[in-house]
């Protein structure tokens, strides 16, 4: 694993891995595993973007889906990748 690393984003990567090694944004910037309801609604494990951001700087993820919004190409998805030992 990727030195350097807070504990959010080792847990935020524990989860990626338990998902299939993807996380998903939900709407109000919450990132969690595909499928699982909002985090509002009961999801008790998930991230902001700022964590997730973190893990892209560092090669620990790269974004794998983006969406079309008003203010441009956003990401709603990102994947692990092989830098993070499983």
């Amino acid at each position: 694993m990727i030195g350097n690393l807070s504990a959010t984003m080792v847990s935020a990567i524990d989860l990626a891995l338990e998902s299939g090694g993807e996380l998903v944004r939900y709407q109000g910037g919450y990132w969690a595993a595909r499928g699982k309801p909002h985090p509002s609604f009961g999801q008790t494990e998930c991230y902001g973007t700022k964590t997730i951001e973190a893990l892209v700087a560092r090669g620990c993820a790269e974004y794998s889906e983006h969406r079309d919004g008003r203010n441009g190409r956003f990401p709603v998805a990102v994947k692990l990748t092989p830098k993070v030992d499983a």
